[in-house]
């Protein structure tokens, strides 16, 4: 069941990344797909990301790590600037822990999509080359 969700998030990643467009809004789409994604479906997120239980831990480890993966590898790709392993997991971290502090604050996406935007352009710019 757990696999199944990270599916659903893999699936938003495919989608950002085969986008039309500059690499610099495929980021911020691919940011704000995974915020999006775990305020639209908390309870699953929860599952997925926050839950620590050996049950669960063990059918969702190959997702997990599959899933990040392929946030990584795409964060890799379409970043235009040169980053290192660390600075995608930090990026990755500040937009969980954006998730995690408004999981059970908010029903759904659209009611902190404002903030929501302007996070994930501060995350973006540590993987965008300056103008």
């Amino acid at each position: 069941m757990v696999a199944q969700y990270f599916e659903q998030l893999n699936q938003q990643i495919d989608k950002t990344v085969q986008l039309e467009a500059t690499n610099e809004t495929k980021l911020l789409t691919l940011f704000l797909a995974f915020i999006q994604f775990g305020l639209d479906n908390q309870s699953q997120y929860e599952f997925m990301f926050l839950f620590k239980n050996e049950e669960v831990d063990a059918l969702s480890k190959p997702a997990a790590f599959e899933s990040y993966e392929k946030f990584a590898q795409s964060v890799h790709s379409i970043a235009t600037k040169n980053v290192s392993i660390s600075d995608i997991y930090a990026g990755f971290l500040s937009l969980h822990g954006f998730i995690s502090y408004y999981l059970g604050r908010t029903d759904s996406y659209v009611q902190v999509e404002e903030v929501a935007q302007r996070h994930a352009v501060f995350v973006q710019q540590a993987f965008v080359k300056e103008k």
